[in-house]
């Protein structure tokens, strides 16, 4: 590789005009041989030139060819030459690559000068050709590696030009015994970049390879010329990061930057500044900072996850902040392992028989802001196999310490494995871990974390319905499970009605997004369960949310920072204990519920006396409340009743209620209107704890589906209580003048309005009653309502009850199928008590409904 050139100097970018030529170059034509690849191809790179005086600043380029391809191109050839055109780099950008057509043909791009000077391929008549240096030379046969070689130079670069990008290309003309040229250029790569080089990208290349001796000394003396002469050298470099989730360690081109740092030594390094919200991953080598090269080269990749560090539930970095103890079962265990971290410097370390058994238990639980099954791990292995994991606490439905579990597969190396337990945990008391079968080996824990839940609408918690909602729009929905991006492609959103039971695993009905939006019809007075599953890689992930319908005027969740409940817990007179008190074991709508329990599993009286009476923001009429029991024994008591009392300031009211293993609400209608509760008393049936949850009361029991008319005063629609208005409030209820004569009840048979009427079946010969003693205050004079027979029916009777007195009338003709009636008196009433009507046997049934009083 030593050679001597004679001195001159060149100018920047006509380089080519006073260069000196030493060997040849290669450029490649294609040759068809018999199903193999041609082997004449550019070499990576290039070499500087040494041994000589480092001012005589020269750089070659190489292309080879096997020695059966060679002797086969140059067969029967009268002569073979061969050369290399040079050129700065930016040519090719901007006038295009080196070729046979560019350099030889008829339109050719670029020209050259010959030995003698004389321009070759030059039309004076053209002003779009351009001059680059021809190296022209012999191929030499290098006998070690039974290949030719083809090599171009270009010495005397001013030093100014030390740090210009050239690109080369070798060729062979192979001419034949009828003076025929036939052009072969070498291959180039397919990333240009190998193949463009400068004396001090090529010398920086060879100080970080760590070349000793006189090759080191010239390589040196070119890049420290170079600094001397550029004390403000800059070089541009890539900026990229790949982000740890779900899908494995995958790059993220939206975070990838153009970037430019001063180089003021050959090793120069340049590190990242990681984006805001994200944090670096040391676990990978060689991630996170980068030698800058002068050529632009330089890619500066680092692992980077998103920052949850929040989200921690254990980090061996900091184990004692976590008060945990690790769990080693005979294995060798320690949290001072410092020979590898996922981000710090110390991980959990397990050696042994991986079967055995390890993890780490809490002194106290440690409690998550959200009941959630997604968790993750950050891991070292040195072996491949499987995983059972059994992570202890609080479910979002249990009353006593449970296991979420889930199976993983570890495969050997560095990994954060994400997994989905078998139910969403609120608190963490102990992680365990073992592999499935023996297995020895070294296994490394660094920090386990809960993952991000959905969240909807801003809310990782349950959602409330507006009064009178009739549809609930779904448009912010962060599905970033996993540490992933939101992934708004790979989602579904179904719903399910929730009315006076949590069945979670009924059928849903889907919704389809439309308009950036999830629209799901809804009854504000009812509640629902949100079904978002998110599958993403090899997981699939699935939260649901309670939308809670419209609390009224009154709602106690018991949440901190929410509930307005201080109450003194109350006194079991029979075990001396006490049996209720806000507890994180259940909720419907958030963390908190209050528990009920008797501690000698005797009947008995329970419940809160509060402090401060909840108060209510306008008069209510019901209750209504959740009540989660796991217990099977509370059928076997009482049959299953359940006895509750609410002291309200208006007096008592109460209900025995039918409970049911399971997550359930219940409403109970109160005869007099209140605007406090001062305490709640229940029976306490078993030891097993069961618990209430959001308690709220209003005065819409009986809201129809639709905007009631005032004048109504019974349409007989039902709340989500199951009571009917006009038919269960303010005292009314059916009675007949003897129990055969007439059955009524509310039904959905028919109805004018909504969705119900009232029934009357004829069996007698009497009446039929709907009356209170209570009544309404109310000023008329005209009744009206509908009325649908199945016989046409002459001089109907019919009367209206008020203040203990009945006011009849008759209706002249009933056509069999729907009627409005309307009948005005000749007096005013205040005060409405009832309605009776006729029930013969012959009239069969009929339906009234939309019962209304007017003043005409």
């Amino acid at each position: 590789m030593k050679t001597l050139f004679k001195r001159c100097t060149v100018s920047v970018l006509a380089i080519l005009a006073a260069l000196l030529l030493a060997l040849g170059f290669v450029c490649m034509r294609p040759v068809a041989f018999a199903d193999t690849e041609s082997t004449f191809k550019m070499e990576e790179g290039a070499s500087v030139k040494y041994g000589a005086a480092t001012d005589e600043n020269g750089i070659r380029f190489t292309a080879t060819l096997s020695k059966s391809e060679y002797e086969t191109l140059t067969s029967g050839a009268k002569s073979v030459e061969s050369g290399t055109f040079i050129m700065p780099a930016a040519y090719q950008k901007a006038y295009g690559a080196i070729s046979e057509e560019a350099c030889f043909g008829t339109n050719n791009t670029y020209y050259y000068k010959d030995a003698d000077g004389v321009n070759v391929g030059k039309n004076d008549e053209r002003n779009d050709q351009h001059e680059i240096l021809n190296a022209v030379g012999t191929p030499r046969f290098l006998a070690e590696d039974n290949l030719y070689e083809i090599n171009g130079s270009i010495v005397t670069i001013l030093d100014a030009n030390l740090n210009v990008p050239l690109i080369a290309r070798s060729y062979i003309k192979v001419t034949s015994e009828n003076d025929a040229a036939t052009y072969y250029f070498a291959a180039m790569d397919a990333d240009i970049t190998k193949n463009v080089r400068s004396v001090v990208s090529v010398s920086q290349n060879a100080l970080l390879k760590g070349v000793t001796g006189a090759e080191h000394d010239t390589v040196k003396g070119y890049f420290d010329k170079f600094i001397e002469l550029n004390p403000d050298a800059t070089a541009k470099y890539t900026e990229t990061f790949s982000v740890v989730d779900l899908a494995g360690v995958k790059e993220n081109a939206a975070l990838t930057a153009e970037k430019t740092a001063s180089v003021t030594k050959y090793n120069e390094t340049v590190t990242a500044t990681v984006p805001a919200g994200y944090k670096k991953v040391v676990a990978y080598e060689g991630t996170g900072s980068a030698i800058l090269k002068l050529d632009g080269s330089t890619v500066l990749n680092t692992v980077i996850e998103k920052d949850n560090t929040e989200r921690i539930i254990f980090d061996a970095e900091n184990a004692g902040e976590f008060n945990a103890t690790l769990i080693d079962n005979g294995i060798i265990a320690t949290d001072k392992a410092a020979t590898w971290s996922w981000d710090g410097t110390k991980s959990a370390y397990f050696k042994g028989d991986l079967a055995k058994g390890f993890g780490w238990k809490y002194e106290t639980a440690k409690a998550l802001p959200y009941a959630t099954d997604a968790f993750s791990l950050t891991v070292k292995s040195d072996v491949d196999f499987t995983m059972n994991i059994a992570v202890s606490g609080m479910s979002s439905v249990s009353t006593v310490r449970t296991d979420g579990l889930a199976t993983v597969e570890i495969k050997a190396g560095v990994n954060k494995i994400y997994f989905v337990l078998s139910q969403p945990m609120k608190t963490v008391e102990q992680f365990y871990a073992y592999a499935t079968a023996a297995t020895e080996g070294e296994f490394a824990i660094d920090y386990f974390s809960y993952e991000n839940a959905i969240s909807v609408n801003g809310s990782y918690g349950n959602l409330a319905l507006d009064a009178k909602a009739t549809s609930y729009d779904i448009t912010a929905l962060d599905s970033t499970v996993f540490g992933s991006e939101n992934l708004t492609e790979n989602v579904t959103v179904s719903y399910i009605e929730l009315n006076d039971v949590a069945d979670e695993d009924g059928t849903y009905t889907e919704v389809a997004k439309a308009a950036d939006k999830y629209t799901i019809a809804v009854n504000a007075a009812t509640s629902y369960i949100i079904k978002v599953k998110v599958t993403a890689a090899n997981l699939e992930y699935e939260k649901r949310v309670y939308l809670i319908g419209d609390h009224g005027l009154l709602r106690e969740s018991f949440e901190e920072g929410e509930n307005s409940a201080v109450f003194t817990e109350q006194y079991d007179a029979r075990s001396g204990k006490y049996c209720n008190a806000v507890s994180g074991d259940w909720s419907l709508d958030g963390y908190k519920s209050m528990s009920i329990s008797s501690a000698t599993g005797n009947y008995w009286w329970c419940g809160p006396k509060f402090d401060t009476a909840l108060a209510a923001t306008g008069s209510c009429n019901y209750v209504s409340f959740w009540l989660f029991t796991s217990s099977t024994a509370v059928h076997d008591n009482f049959k299953g009743a359940f006895q509750i009392y609410f002291n309200t300031d208006n007096g008592k009211f109460n209900a025995t209620l039918p409970i049911k293993t399971g997550i359930h609400k219940y409403t109970i209608k109160s005869t007099n209107t209140f605007t406090q509760i001062k305490d709640i008393q229940m029976t306490v049936l078993t030891e097993d704890v069961s618990y209430i949850d959001l308690i709220s009361a209003g005065s819409k029991i009986f809201d129809a589906p639709f905007e009631r008319d005032e004048s109504i005063v019974a349409d007989f629609e039902s709340h989500e209580s199951g009571y009917y208005y006009g038919y269960d409030n303010d005292g009314f209820s059916t009675a007949s003048t003897a129990a055969s004569d007439a059955v009524a009840s509310v039904s959905e048979d028919w109805a004018n309005d909504g969705k119900y009427s009232l029934k009357v079946k004829c069996n007698g010969n009497g009446w039929m009653y709907l009356t209170s003693t209570t009544g309404l205050a109310k000023t008329y004079n005209t009744v009206s309502f509908v009325i649908k027979t199945e016989i046409a029916i002459d001089n109907w009777e019919c009367s209206i009850f008020v203040n203990n007195s009945w006011k009849s009338f008759s209706v002249e003709h009933l056509d069999a199928g729907v009627n409005n009636v309307e009948y005005t008196f000749g007096e005013t009433f205040t005060s409405y008590n009832g309605i009776s009507s006729r029930a013969i046997e012959t009239y069969g049934t009929y339906y009234i409904d939309s019962v209304a009083l007017t003043v005409k």
